[in-house]
């Protein structure tokens, strides 16, 4: 990317349980049509930081800028009209819904006249390849296609940054090969992406840079080389985490 203009920062993010900090001192930048990858093990505090950046935390201290607009605790759909969209880790569809009327709610984000949201939802279905699946019941879905209208619902709300919560967990290598395609497709759309993954081949194929969190501390950030190839993510994480798509 020629020109990088910044989008989203946080500084010095921490928020605490109790006695656990579960993100400590987290200071991250993300630039305008970037794909961000954030990797880590299990309990590291990557989901925690996308409930904080998603509004759905309030961190103990520390700050959000998204568009150089302090966001700090500003709710979750304040935060999601603003133009940050998410995914979750688990899949909860409406299961009584059909796909189109699942992406239909995040549609009515933006418009409030029913047909135009139908609209919407449809062309979005299109464009993830789920336009056939629009009158099944989302309780009926198998995974790939699960995950695909996660996406889009996070898509309906006509987001500027999208956050992906481990999208291509469960799928096996060609459902893998086709989600990384999907990502690199929405930044062509001009999406700006942080995406937590851990299936190495599809954050060091993706991401034009990496934030590596061990026990809620950032130990790294850099491009996919940079990271691959430092001694302390290698110990804490891909030493024995490696995981193939």
């Amino acid at each position: 990317m020629s020109e990088q203009k910044e989008i989203l920062r946080t500084e010095h993010l921490t928020i605490k349980f109790g006695g656990l900090v579960a993100n400590n001192d987290v200071n991250i930048h993300l630039n305008e049509g970037e794909i961000l990858g954030l990797i880590g093990t299990n309990g590291a505090g990557k989901t925690t930081l996308f409930n904080m950046l998603a509004g759905a935390l309030k961190p103990t201290s520390g700050k959000i800028y998204y568009r150089g607009q302090d966001i700090t605790g500003k709710p979750a759909d304040k935060i999601c009209k603003m133009g940050i969209g998410r995914t979750y880790q688990v899949v909860q569809p409406f299961t009584s819904l059909t796909v189109e009327e699942n992406v239909m709610v995040g549609c009515l984000n933006r418009h409030r006249n029913i047909e135009r949201a139908r609209k919407r939802a449809d062309e979005i279905l299109e464009e993830l390849g789920l336009g056939k699946h629009i009158h099944t019941k989302g309780a009926n879905l198998g995974l790939p296609q699960l995950k695909r209208m996660e996406i889009a619902r996070a898509l309906a709300t006509e987001p500027d940054i999208i956050l992906l919560d481990e999208v291509m967990a469960g799928l096996n290598p060609t459902e893998c090969e086709e989600a990384m395609e999907l990502v690199l497709n929405l930044r062509k759309k001009g999406y700006t992406i942080i995406m937590i993954e851990h299936i190495m081949k599809a954050v060091m194929n993706v991401s034009d840079r990496i934030y590596v969190l061990n026990q809620g501390v950032v130990i790294a950030e850099g491009t996919p080389q940079e990271v691959s190839t430092n001694q302390e993510v290698i110990d804490s994480y891909l030493g024995g985490a490696k995981k193939k798509c």
